[in-house]
C-alpha cells in the first residue's frame, strides 16, 4: 500500500468515524461505504492542503473520486503535471 492512499485512509476515517468499522479497501466505494457530500467537500479540501495541490475542478465529482485509488491516482498525475490526462 503506498503511503498516500495510506494518508488518505487515515483522513477518512478522521472525518467520518462510521468508517473506521467498514472494511475499507483502496477500491471501495466512499459513499457506498457511508461517505456524504461534506466528506466529501472536507476530503477534497484536505487533498489540496496535505498534497499543496489544485484538485482539477472537472473531477469533483463522486464518479472520479469514490475510492481511495482513484483520488491517488489523481494526486499524482497533478503532482507529474499530467492533470487533463485523467480518465474515469
Amino acid at each position: 500500500m503506498n503511503n498516500i492512499e495510506n494518508v488518505i485512509r487515515e483522513f477518512v476515517i478522521e472525518i467520518n468515524d462510521q468508517m473506521a468499522s467498514v472494511k475499507l479497501t483502496d477500491t471501495s466505494s466512499l459513499q457506498d461505504s457511508g461517505f456524504s457530500s461534506l466528506d466529501f467537500v472536507k476530503l477534497v479540501l484536505f487533498v489540496e492542503l496535505k498534497f499543496e495541490i489544485e484538485f482539477p475542478v472537472e473531477y469533483m465529482r463522486p464518479v472520479y473520486i469514490d475510492s481511495i485509488s482513484k483520488i491517488a491516482d489523481i494526486i499524482r498525475k497533478v503532482q507529474e503535471g499530467h492533470g487533463d490526462d485523467i480518465h474515469e
